[in-house]
This record gives C-alpha cells, sequence and structure tokens, in this order.
C-alpha cells in the first residue's frame, strides 16, 4: 500500500464524479465494515480531487493565467478555509487523519465524523470555484451556497 498522495492517477477517475460522491462511497465503505483497502483506494482518489480542487480556487481567487494551473494543478498547495482561524484545516489534513485512523483500524465512528467533516469542506470549496469563476457577489453565493442542486465539476480539468 503506497501513501494517501499514492498510485492513484486522477485520470482514472470519472470525468463526471464530484468529490462529494467519492466522499459518499468512502463513507459506505466504512459504514458497511468492507475491506480497508477499498476505503484508502477511493481516499487517494478524493485526495487528488481535493488538491486540484484546492488549486484551482486559488487559480480562479487570484486570476491566475492556464499557464498556473497546467504547472501548479498538482502540487498540493495549501489552503486553510478561513486564514483568520488556526483552529481550520485543509480538506487535505482532514484527508490525512481519516487515511490514518483507516490504516492504524481506528474506530469506524471517528472515521465517519472525519467523513462528514471532508464533505462538507469539499462542498464549500466547490461553490467557492463557482463563485470565483462565474464573478458572483459574497451576496449573490450566500443566497445559492446552501441550494440542492448538485454541481459537478470536471476532476481533470
Amino acid at each position: 500500500m503506497t501513501g494517501l498522495g499514492g498510485d492513484f492517477d486522477s485520470k482514472d477517475a470519472t470525468l463526471l464524479r464530484t468529490i462529494c460522491e467519492v466522499h459518499r462511497e468512502i463513507y459506505d465503505c466504512v459504514y458497511f465494515d468492507e475491506p480497508k483497502e477499498k476505503s484508502v483506494e477511493k481516499l487517494q482518489e478524493a485526495f487528488a480531487m481535493a488538491t486540484k480542487l484546492v488549486n484551482k480556487l486559488v487559480q480562479y481567487k487570484h486570476g491566475y493565467t492556464d499557464d498556473w494551473w497546467e504547472e501548479n494543478k498538482s502540487k498540493g498547495e495549501s489552503l486553510k478555509p478561513n486564514t483568520n482561524s488556526e483552529d481550520k484545516r485543509t480538506i487535505c489534513e482532514v484527508h490525512g487523519e481519516i487515511y490514518y485512523y483507516l490504516l492504524n483500524d481506528g474506530p469506524n465512528e471517528k472515521i465517519i465524523l472525519l467523513l462528514r467533516e471532508a464533505f462538507a469542506m469539499g462542498k464549500n470549496i466547490v461553490d467557492r470555484l463557482v463563485q470565483y469563476k462565474h464573478g458572483y457577489t459574497d451576496d449573490h453565493f450566500g443566497e445559492n451556497k446552501n441550494r440542492e442542486k448538485s454541481i459537478r465539476l470536471r476532476a481533470n480539468r
């Protein structure tokens, strides 16, 4: 078994799967006590997707070019959800903690709580991507961020 950044190539991901779907699949694996290897494989996929999502967020937020994206899309830029708060973790840090518990046969209840946190973080990242990509104001974003409609982003963009 390799590390969390592992052997997973995000090109293996189905083009229209979201990080939220991958988190749900990991949740199901843990909840139904499927082999840990299956959860770890899916976690590697979520980690690769999160890295690209966060870097895409950095690109949109700072107005970087597509050349910057091609150079940095898989580098794992660390972006705190709220830089004013020391207690906030990145989605990749949460994935790392899930990985630790999976490898060390941690309690499923703890893994499920961490997956819920990762799911919420992933949704917030996707919502912010939409805001920055389309230039929505904070007011428009606030009105629409809790919508039920699922937004699908291509994992390999």
